[in-house]
């Protein structure tokens, strides 16, 4: 779909398309084969923890009462410093928080969580570069100023992805020396604490709702029976999803989740859940954006495609002609309606979550065409709190 300043030139061209997609025929099976699966865990797990209302739940479920005896939770903010470091630039950090300590004063600690879906060896070793650039950072702050001391950093890693998480959490884990060595002691003794829902139960998550919601919605993800556990998971917070704000939240996201990446999440099912929450009068945006997005962008490009594979084809009058023709307008077709449908779920984000964008900032994202582009500013829409920073971003 074009701007709204277009869309009376493109009437009609519109009309012949809809006729094209009667003429496809395609299913909402095919619908869901033909785009890939865009909306991943790590990026669904950001998003939960760059809210700090889900943060403090979260973090009050999961840490034990010595560490939260000493942490203000309600004081805590996101730390962007490290984020923007050149250094991190493509492979940084997931989230990082300051929070201050209950003592008081200026003191205050910093915790890193990185999501991990999958083992992977290095990631203590990560953790501790981490670490180490925030560390390097505050110290030539300091150091000016004659401060010595440095905030303690705690390490998080937040795991759900297939089998137990056995990748080290300690650098004295991978040191070649025996367990009983003296030099132990000397040596780097940087860990991290674990957090791994494969080792979990149902009835052992959380008694929190929105923390119980988001880690189950988590462990069924993957399963091939994801579409029973989802309708129960609905039956289970149905009546708390009317009183609870932050649980309905919640149950948005879930939702939009399970239907963007799930990959045994059948659509029926999506339509279902979302039609039983709009009847308990609880409103739901990210799922009939991403609805929009499926249906709209991807079968237009592939309907588009066919047809005019086809045209151009038949016009070549030759078998060869017609295999080449075919095949590329079905990629040209593909591609084209791909990228118009990610720069309208951009501008659709935005307006859900902030307000709707200006014609002159439509039409700047209406003209990219890079998909790497446009994949990373539809993460940005998530993130960026005004339209003036994800305007900046264009930049």
């Amino acid at each position: 779909m074009k701007l709204s300043d277009k869309k009376t030139k493109k009437t009609n061209k519109t009309s012949k398309k809809v006729s094209k997609l009667q003429d496809a025929k395609l299913q909402d099976a095919d619908i869901l084969q033909l785009f890939p699966k865009s909306y991943q865990h790590d990026q669904f797990c950001k998003d939960i923890f760059l809210d700090l209302f889900f943060v403090i739940e979260i973090l009050r479920a999961i840490l034990s009462k010595a560490i939260l005896r000493e942490l203000d939770l309600n004081k805590m903010e996101i730390d962007n410093s490290l984020l923007i470091d050149d250094d991190f630039r493509n492979n940084f950090i997931d989230v990082i928080y300051r929070i201050p300590l209950r003592c008081g004063g200026e003191q205050y600690v910093y915790l890193i969580i990185d999501f991990k879906s999958k083992n992977e060896f290095g990631t203590i070793f990560q953790l501790l570069r981490y670490s180490y650039s925030k560390w390097r950072k505050i110290w030539e702050k300091r150091v000016e100023t004659g401060m010595v001391l440095l905030p303690c950093i705690m390490a998080l890693i937040f795991h759900c992805g297939d089998g137990k998480f056995t990748s080290p959490q300690k650098v004295s884990e991978l040191v070649d020396l025996p367990q009983d060595s003296f030099l132990r002691r000397l040596s780097i003794n940087f860990c991290s604490l674990l957090y791994d829902l494969n080792t979990i139960p149902p009835k052992r998550l959380p008694r929190n709702p929105v923390v119980n919601m988001f880690f189950r919605t988590l462990q069924i993800a993957r399963s091939e029976k994801v579409n029973e556990q989802a309708m129960d998971l609905f039956v289970k917070f149905r009546d708390r999803l009317v009183k609870d704000n932050l649980l309905s939240r919640m149950w948005d996201k879930c939702l939009y989740y399970l239907y963007t990446s799930a990959k045994y999440f059948k659509l029926e099912t999506y339509r279902r859940l979302n039609q039983l929450t709009k009847e308990l009068g609880v409103k739901t945006m990210s799922p009939s954006a991403a609805e929009t997005y499926y249906s709209q962008a991807t079968t237009l490009g592939r309907a588009e495609g066919k047809v005019e594979g086809r045209a151009e084809g038949r016009a070549e009058g030759k078998a060869e002609g017609k295999a080449e023709g075919k095949a590329e307008g079905k990629a040209e077709g593909k591609a084209e309606g791909k990228v118009e449908g990610k720069a309208v779920s951009i501008i659709r984000v935005l307006t859900r979550r902030i307000e709707e964008p200006s014609a002159r900032l439509k039409k700047r994202i209406m003209q990219i065409q890079s998909e790497s582009k446009l994949d990373e500013l539809f993460d940005f829409a998530f993130e960026c709190v005004s339209l003036g920073e994800f305007e900046t971003a264009l930049n």
